[in-house]
């Protein structure tokens, strides 16, 4: 393990080895078990079933296109990182979160409000919850890692160094049971 952290820590040399992409994954995850912040995951623990491609419907019916929650399971660490399938890993960018939370208040302005199930309402506001905490603080976006460990607080360097930037990221619990990351990016 300690191979893995230093070379996500350092951005490489990583192994050309496809079977050993899932320790890099880990360690990053293992990076991001740092001290942190928290954000309530209460509409998505337990995870049912499809729940968070109902959730992401319930975001698409308000017109919120920008975020989708079901892609915190995708498995896209940041880059140098060698893809692998576990952990999933995905991320809103500060960007994203910002259109997000546009499409959700001109929405709210056309008063365009479609019936949905009272769950799916309250996992949505949750979700523009985390978004306007992010928002909140400038160059801070939300990762999520699903199925991993308990929650805890975290900070997490950014994967190697790239023109002097890092990233800090502080550890959430996530909407499908695993974790989200709040991440900063510093110059």
């Amino acid at each position: 393990m300690y191979e893995a952290l230093h070379a996500v820590v350092q951005g490489g040399p990583f192994s050309d080895d496809k079977a050993h992409a899932f320790q890099y994954g880990y360690a990053y995850e293992r990076l991001c078990s740092l001290p942190g912040s928290l954000l309530d995951n209460s509409c998505f623990t337990p995870r049912r079933g499809d729940w968070l491609s109902v959730v992401d419907q319930g975001l698409r019916a308000l017109n919120i296109t920008a975020v989708s929650v079901a892609a915190f399971g995708n498995s896209d660490l940041p880059a140098p990182l060698p893809w692998t399938y576990a952990p999933g890993c995905g991320e809103w960018t500060p960007a994203q979160i910002g259109q997000a939370l546009e499409q959700f208040v001109a929405t709210m302005a056309a008063g365009h409000a479609p019936p949905l199930d009272p769950e799916v309402v309250e996992a949505v506001m949750q979700c523009l919850g985390w978004m306007r905490r992010a928002e909140a603080q400038p160059g801070f976006g939300i990762t999520g890692f699903p199925f991993l460990s308990p929650p805890a607080r975290r900070f997490c360097p950014r994967p190697g160094p790239q023109a002097g930037e890092t990233r800090r990221l502080g550890h959430t619990a996530t909407a499908d049971g695993g974790e989200h990351i709040m991440c900063r990016r510093h110059p």
